[in-house]
């Protein structure tokens, strides 16, 4: 949230909560697609960074994720944007 929130000037950031899922969706800038596997990774900042952040967050929820059994994915939205989804694992 608070990343959707830093990079979204205008329009909206939700947090959509479904059956085993929840997602961060914002109408920022989007992030290029070759660019949605490395923003998992340590120290890597989107294209137009912001502030002081070290580009750490989206790698620790991505190791809090593995650690859960949980996955978690990006795509852009049609309009511009961003989603962020995180799939929790089924309990049985």
């Amino acid at each position: 949230m608070r990343n959707a929130l830093h990079y979204t000037e205008r329009g909206f950031v939700r947090l959509v909560i479904g059956s085993g899922e929840f997602r961060v969706e914002d109408s920022g800038s989007g992030i290029p697609f070759e660019q949605h596997e490395q923003i998992f990774q340590p120290f890597v900042r989107g294209t137009q960074a912001r502030g002081d952040g070290l580009g750490l967050g989206l790698s620790l929820v991505k190791r809090i994720c593995s650690k859960q059994g949980w996955t978690i994915s990006v795509q852009n939205l049609p309009g511009g944007g961003a989603c962020f989804s995180v799939t929790l694992k089924s309990v049985v």
